[in-house]
């Protein structure tokens, strides 16, 4: 067994996973994945050994013992070089403030923080060649279980920038890790953009239809779609974004049309769309959405679950995502 020496260079990015108060990933929870941050600061926490110590009348040592000392946990801080009101609800006890459609903002109220997410960090890596086709080697660090922090002192000055601060964060035990549920190790996967068809069925004369994708809902597309109706419609929703779809076939009603995911969202699996349908003519007329081709990703978790009670892991990988944008997406509901 050979053991690899890495020395970390640089911060690249960081993903924030939303996670339950038992550390574990639930369905529905968001992450954020930035390269938005000035600086990440973990500090241990020990408990020091009990010291026994006796002595003797005359003032000699008599006992002389003291215990080991006990790693307790790392508080966190984060540097963040703007401001992503959703990250900061994940991480703070800022809260997003939205003007009914868009989230513009964030509010801080007063009252306990019952918050908690997974922290990855990558890094550069001085000294080591990147494998063919990876955008760098890297190096992976994880706080599998944070409790949530407050947003820190704010300073506003004449001479420099404002930069926003998580302050007050923990690490627990306790985490439900496992591997995660994302790819971040080289495990030899076999990659596969996941496909699914929407198909009207009832031969309906008139009506319209709406999708849903990760709790965002299309414009109405008629009855009679074409695939680059579907598409752009597809497209608008900001969980999907201008590159996260590739939309063939139909027109509906007589042909379904297949939704090829892509861009941020290849080789993933990603949650199924939700079709509702509101139809005139024809007979019982419906909407489905059927998966073809489940998304895989050509990298799997970590290759050993980490155990309930580590609070850090430091490894080297080759699997950094891309910084997104600042709306934060689903996490994929099926670990690689």
């Amino acid at each position: 067994m050979a053991t690899k020496c890495i020395i970390p260079l640089l911060g690249k990015r960081l993903r924030v996973t939303e996670l339950d108060n038992c550390g574990a990933v639930f369905t529905g929870a968001m992450q954020v994945a930035t390269d938005g941050f000035v600086s990440i600061t973990l500090s241990s926490e020990v408990e020091e050994g009990t010291e026994i110590i006796i002595r003797k009348a005359s003032g000699a040592l008599c006992v002389n013992e003291k215990m080991a000392d006990s790693f307790k946990r790392f508080t966190v801080e984060i540097d963040f070089c703007g401001v992503n009101p959703s990250l900061l609800a994940l991480v703070t006890n800022a809260e997003e403030y939205s003007d009914g459609t868009d989230v513009i903002g964030f509010t801080v109220p007063e009252g306990e923080i019952k918050k908690w997410f997974a922290l990855e960090l990558w890094t550069g890596l001085s000294g080591v060649v990147c494998a063919p086709g990876t955008e760098e080697a890297s190096g992976y660090i994880l706080l599998p279980f944070v409790v949530a922090g407050v947003l820190g002192d704010i300073e506003i000055t004449g001479e420099d920038g404002i930069t926003f601060q998580m302050t007050g964060a923990s690490t627990k035990g306790g985490n439900q890790w496992g591997i995660g549920p994302y790819g971040v190790y080289a495990g030899g996967g076999v990659a596969a953009d996941e496909v699914q068809s929407v198909a009207i069925t009832g031969t309906p004369t008139g009506g319209t239809y709406t999708l849903e994708f990760a709790g965002q809902t299309t414009a109405p597309l008629p009855y009679n779609a074409t695939a680059v109706q579907v598409q752009n419609a597809l497209r608008a929703l900001s969980t999907i974004g201008p590159t996260g779809v590739v939309v063939s076939g139909g027109p509906h009603p007589d042909a379904a049309v297949t939704v090829t995911f892509a861009g941020s969202l290849a080789g993933r699996n990603v949650p199924t769309l939700v079709a509702s349908g509101s139809f005139t003519g024809g007979a019982s007329p419906a909407v489905a959405v059927t998966v073809t081709t489940p998304g895989a990703s050509a990298a799997t978790g970590l290759p050993e679950p980490i155990d309930p009670f580590d609070h850090l892991l430091m490894i080297e990988t080759t699997i950094a995502p891309p910084p997104e944008a600042c709306d934060p997406a689903v996490v994929p509901a099926v670990a690689p």
